[in-house]
């Protein structure tokens, strides 16, 4: 059975062979025409695809160039945008820096101008100073010890009031340009010194009492000792003002002594005493010295306190030395001029 079905299989294998054959040779040429057919289909197939593959590479060419055209244009345009912007900006930072030169202008202009406002109001002020002390010292020297003299009257020692040995010098304790006489005498055991303080008027017509403004007080009942070679001076630029150190020592007894650290000053035509402190020493019965100090207030200090009072008030202050020339005489008819 199996050799059976065998054998029809080969059969119709090799009638299917045969067939094959018959309709290759048949078809040859059919197909050759097919082939040239297909060949000039081809062709224009080619020649079809070659113009849609140049429409295509175009229009690829064109999309392609169309990114680079728009990459361009906004390029172009971010450009302009830029420039567009940047032109606004310079405006705006333009009108800023020319707001900010403006204001530097004004504050220029403003500090310019108070500037020359204070040089006015200093060439005034040295003006109205160079008036004032031009006036003040339009009389010589000369001219106002001659004044000094001829008011003699006025600043003398009579010598039925006070004893004969007296002093005086001419001086100039304010710097105002006019001359001073100060007069002083010391008087009895108790070492009580009096004083005349005159100035020459401005306009020299005679000469003004330095004691106090208000005329019923001469002044203190008993001066420090003004009559030294040497006085200390401190100057004090804020105020314009000039302070003398002097001494003022009384004694009460053999057994008490008061020594008091003072100083003179010039202001406003009027001189005034400062005392800063003072030393009070005592004999006690048993003979012992026993020596105590007080400040201006009369609050009890140290003598460390008492030694560096001047030191502390007048610290930062100018510090000179005045050497007035005194003159003595033993009765008024001693003073120049008579």
């Amino acid at each position: 059975m199996k050799r059976y079905l065998l054998s029809i299989v080969l059969v119709i294998m090799l009638t299917l062979v045969t067939a094959c054959g018959q309709n290759n040779s048949s078809a040859a040429p059919a197909q050759n025409g097919e082939a040239e057919k297909k060949e000039e289909a081809v062709q224009t197939g080619d020649t079809t695809q070659a113009a849609e593959a140049a429409q295509a590479a175009e229009t690829m060419q064109g999309a392609e160039a169309a990114p680079a055209v728009d990459t361009a244009q906004a390029a172009e345009a971010a450009q302009a945008a830029e420039t567009m912007q940047g032109a606004e900006a310079a405006p705006a930072v333009d009108t800023a820096q020319a707001a900010e030169a403006a204001q530097a202008d004004e504050n220029g202009q403003t500090a310019k101008a108070a500037q020359a406002d204070d040089t006015a109001q200093a060439a005034e002020t040295a003006l109205a100073g160079d008036t004032a002390k031009a006036a003040e010292t339009a009389l010589t020297a000369e001219e106002q010890r001659r004044i000094l003299e001829d008011n003699r009257s006025l600043w003398t020692f009579d010598q039925e009031d006070y004893s004969p040995d007296w002093y005086y010098a001419f001086t100039d304790l304010d710097h105002n340009g006019l001359l001073e006489v100060l007069a002083a005498s010391t008087q009895g055991s108790g070492m009580f010194t009096y004083a005349h303080f005159y100035e020459v008027l401005p306009d020299g017509s005679g000469i003004k009492n330095l004691y106090h403004a208000d005329e019923e007080v001469e002044g203190p009942d008993d001066w420090p000792e003004v009559v030294m070679e040497s006085i200390p001076c401190y100057y004090d630029s804020a105020s314009d003002c000039y302070y003398y150190v002097c001494t003022n020592t009384t004694r009460d007894g053999a057994a008490h002594s008061i020594s008091q650290t003072a100083a003179l000053s010039l202001r406003d035509g009027v001189a005034e005493w400062e005392y800063l402190a003072c030393m009070d020493i005592r004999m006690t019965d048993s003979g012992e010295e026993k020596t105590s100090y007080e400040d201006a207030e009369g609050n009890s200090i140290t003598e460390e306190d008492y030694n560096s009072v001047v030191e502390k008030r007048f610290a930062g202050m100018e510090q000179s030395e005045f050497k007035p020339e005194w003159t003595a005489v033993t009765h008024s008819s001693d003073v120049a001029g008579s």
